[in-house]
């Protein structure tokens, strides 16, 4: 990992940049390591990955407490338009969400603490998203906000209907 940086008015939010091993026999990444630990305070749990299709979205996906969790993803092949927003009641960032293109070119992951729902909506023909998370999936304290009640312009998207189910913005 080269840095850990901040996204412009979201301090939490963090780019992990990482470094490749490029050469003619392909690439090699390291996707984790003490040193991310140790300066986002994260330990793994859990790893996931996921291929979705193009224009897929897939969130506003985040855990309640006491089960809340941090995760850090990555594009390791394709490229998304990856969304965060602030579920944290009490944050003065509160309902503000921002986003982030991740590619498997870009060398970059994002990391997501507690309190952010999070989303992405593919734009390459296929994505595979690896997700890195710091607790244990848990289906009865899951929660999320339906993309379509936030003022996104998603364009055309393909949504599951349970996704669909989650409550709007103004009524989380």
């Amino acid at each position: 990992m080269k840095k850990v940086a901040g996204i412009k008015g979201f301090n939490e939010i963090k780019k992990v940049q990482l470094k490749h091993f490029i050469d003619e026999r392909g690439l090699f990444t390291k996707i984790y390591s003490n040193q991310i630990s140790n300066k986002l305070n994260f330990t793994i749990n859990e790893v996931f990955y996921s291929v979705s299709s193009k224009n897929v979205f897939r969130g506003f996906h985040k855990q309640e407490n006491p089960y809340e969790i941090s995760k850090i993803v990555f594009c390791i092949n394709g490229e998304i338009n990856d969304y965060f927003i602030d579920l944290r009641k009490d944050s003065e960032n509160y309902g503000r969400f921002d986003n982030l293109v991740l590619s498997d070119k870009s060398n970059i992951g994002l990391y997501i603490p507690e309190g952010f729902a999070h989303g992405y909506k593919v734009l390459s023909d296929s994505a595979t998203i690896l997700y890195l998370q710091s607790g244990d999936y848990n289906s009865e304290f899951e929660s999320g906000i339906n993309p379509l009640s936030l003022n996104l312009d998603l364009g055309q998207i393909i949504l599951s209907e349970r996704d669909k189910q989650l409550p709007n913005f103004a009524d989380y």
